[in-house]
């Protein structure tokens, strides 16, 4: 499932206002701000079930997901959606082209009080999203089935790349959060 930040930083009443936001990520733009939207940010979840384990990975198109903003997603992820922290794996795209997040790097950058206050807002909304990203794949899950028009190859090598990822989620899972890492390009060779 696909989440777009829909008209956070377009054309909708007062959301031009966002534009003014530090891109996260190079110190040595001194807290320019984005010029224009070149491609739109996305949060994306996959939920996962396997025999009665529910798992939910999620990648969120920032730097990274500040410690804040996962604990405040994480209390509502658990008190609305009934999963556990073991249940939820969260990650960055590591984009340098998304908006500084709360609390971090304000070491870095020139902030001042607005742009502080639009950080809290954007925050904010990326909770929201991970959120309701998360309700939505829930809501998606839907038992697997082959594509009978993909190549024998191809097939191949794209299970080989699920299987990677799928291991690397299963023991982030199941291993509560234990640094784990897959190498996603051999995995597929």
């Amino acid at each position: 499932v696909w989440s777009p930040f829909g008209d956070f930083f377009g054309t909708a009443a007062g959301a031009n206002k966002f534009r003014s936001l530090p891109l996260a990520g190079y110190g040595q733009r001194q807290g320019k701000p984005a010029t224009g939207v070149h491609d739109d940010l996305y949060v994306k979840a996959v939920a996962l079930r396997v025999g009665n384990r529910l798992g939910v990975m999620l990648g969120a198109d920032a730097l990274i997901i500040p410690p804040e903003v996962t604990e405040a997603a994480m209390r509502r992820i658990e008190a609305e959606l009934k999963l556990s922290r073991e249940q939820i794996y969260l990650s960055a795209t590591h984009t340098h082209c998304g908006p500084v997040l709360r609390d971090v790097f304000y070491d870095i950058y020139p902030l001042d009080d607005a742009q502080r206050a639009l950080i809290e807002t954007y925050s904010a909304k990326l909770e929201v999203q991970i959120i309701e990203t998360i309700g939505r794949a829930l809501a998606d899950l839907a038992p697997g089935q082959e594509d009978p028009h993909e190549g024998v190859h191809e097939a191949r090598k794209r299970f080989k790349m699920i299987r990677a990822v799928l291991r690397l989620a299963t023991h982030e899972i199941l291993n509560a959060g234990t640094p784990h890492k897959v190498a996603i390009n051999e995995a597929v060779e």
